[in-house]
């Protein structure tokens, strides 16, 4: 069954895939000189969004899962780190409904995007070893390759986040193809559904 953290990715897709399907759509019309691109260029930078989204819910879900022994508590749950104020209005209140709150926090200014920092949340979720193997198999590629490919993804997303994607060398904007486009954000899609297949 389908971690909740997955269907709320696929919603969040959905809108990967729609500003997909509009950039390529008006993509060499003529729109006043709109360059079409820039759509292509926001679909990356929300589908790595996305994924960065899917793995704090992941592993949200998991921990107050786990807490609710809903999920058997694997051997990480207990380097959960909370805070005692938190913990007593947990004990006071008598139920776990404090602890997503408290995760969340916990979480919030890290990033899950780069294959290093998904794999230090993910053993919340799954602490079975080989995770990045078992995760590639189904994609049919190495763990090399997928870490590869999704540094490379992350990589041109803070292109376009930080330097507007321009060239600092030679002042342009850099090329983006509606095919590169769509190969990386595919790839985004197909990695989060491994991530849930094999390891919620």
């Amino acid at each position: 069954m389908r971690s909740q953290a997955f269907r709320t990715f696929s919603l969040a897709f959905d809108r990967v895939m729609g500003q997909m399907h509009i950039g390529r759509a008006l993509y060499g019309s003529a729109l006043a000189g709109v360059d079409m691109t820039e759509s292509f260029r926001a679909s990356i930078v929300l589908g790595v969004s996305a994924l960065d989204s899917y793995v704090h819910n992941l592993c949200v879900e998991s921990i107050v899962e786990s807490y609710a022994n809903t999920r058997p508590r694997n051997s990480y749950f207990g380097d959960v780190r909370i805070g005692l104020i938190a913990a007593e209005m947990g004990v006071l209140s008598g139920t776990s409904s404090w602890l997503e709150g408290e995760v969340r926090s916990l979480f919030s200014r890290d990033t899950f995007q780069r294959p290093d920092d998904i794999s230090k949340v993910l053993r919340f979720v799954d602490d079975t070893p080989k995770r990045w193997t078992r995760i590639s198999t189904r994609l049919g590629a190495t763990p090399e390759n997928t870490k590869a490919q999704l540094n490379s993804i992350v990589s041109r997303r803070n292109m376009i986040v930080h330097e507007a994607d321009i060239d600092p060398v030679w002042g342009d904007s850099r090329s983006l193809t509606a095919d590169d486009t769509e190969g990386a954000i595919n790839f985004i899609s197909k990695l989060a559904e491994a991530i849930d297949d094999e390891c919620w």
